[in-house]
């Protein structure tokens, strides 16, 4: 126990210390404006994390486990949760992107705006971690503590490295060393993974091609609105809640069309809801 618990408790200590990492070395390079210009653009991705990710860690490991069980291997579930949070968080991402001015005006203030740049960089290094998001819990279920352990220094490194090789270039410099601190981390963690599960990369790739159909088509009607009429200080309220809504609208309908197992699941849930309001009525 204490041989797997000092490894499994290193890779959520590196884990925290990754996460300050960025506002420690943009502080040393520049200043106190320029960490809270990040931490404001990097909130963005962190509503999703907190909103989602986070309810879902805690049930993951239990999860690869009864797939291991079941099938003898977690290769399954790990694409099953990829797919899930994948169909999730690249629309919800690829919309803060398009809408980050107005996200960033609505969430924090008309103070802020110097962020939305760096939000747009900032969201799409998220959607690259998606994909790999998992890999540490996995590791962790089938008893590879040392490596997941591992896994997480190498991908704190990268991060660090990342940030010290471009930060000199500004903030969006940082914000470009994270996206490809992030692609770097995918490698590493699908190597892992590949050793340990035998995910292969057209794994990957089948079971993130529909959470990518989904993505462009959900955000698509919201794209088209901004081309057609551009987010400014007049209608970004408009942009935010309404652009919102139409995304959920459209998220669901593509969820229909190309028959993701969330979309039953989605059903599965409110019909639960439905018949338990039942009883209380």
């Amino acid at each position: 126990m204490f041989h797997f618990g000092k490894f499994a408790s290193g890779t959520y200590f590196f884990g925290q210390l990754g996460k300050g990492a960025p506002d420690m070395i943009i502080g040393k390079a520049q200043d106190l404006i320029s960490v809270g210009i990040f931490s404001r653009a990097h909130g963005l991705v962190e509503i999703f994390d907190r909103l989602l990710v986070r309810a879902v860690l805690p049930i993951c490991m239990p999860y690869f486990a009864r797939s291991q069980r079941e099938h003898g291997s977690i290769l399954t579930g790990y694409l099953t949760g990829v797919s899930f949070l994948t169909v999730i968080g690249w629309p919800f991402l690829l919309f803060m992107g398009v809408v980050s001015y107005a996200a960033i005006r609505i969430v924090y203030g008309p103070q802020w705006t110097a962020s939305v740049a760096l939000a747009k960089i900032l969201c799409a290094a998220g959607a690259v971690d998606l994909a790999y998001y998992l890999a540490k819990e996995a590791l962790l279920s089938i008893g590879e503590a040392k490596r997941g352990n591992k896994l997480q220094i190498g991908l704190q490194l990268s991060r660090v490295l990342g940030l010290l090789a471009v930060v000199p270039f500004g903030l969006s410099g940082a914000c470009w060393g994270v996206f490809v601190a992030s692609v770097a981390g995918s490698w590493l963690s699908h190597r892992s993974l590949a050793a340990t599960i035998g995910l292969g990369w057209k794994d990957v790739a089948r079971t993130c091609r529909p959470s990518l159909y989904i993505a462009i088509v959900a955000t698509s009607p919201v794209v088209a609105w901004t081309l057609l009429q551009g987010i400014s200080e007049a209608n970004f309220i408009r942009f935010g809640f309404g652009g919102g809504i139409l995304t959920v609208a459209s998220w669901l309908i593509a969820l229909r069309l190309f028959r993701h197992p969330l979309f039953d699941e989605i059903v599965g849930a409110l019909s639960h809801v439905r018949s338990l309001l039942r009883r209380t009525n």
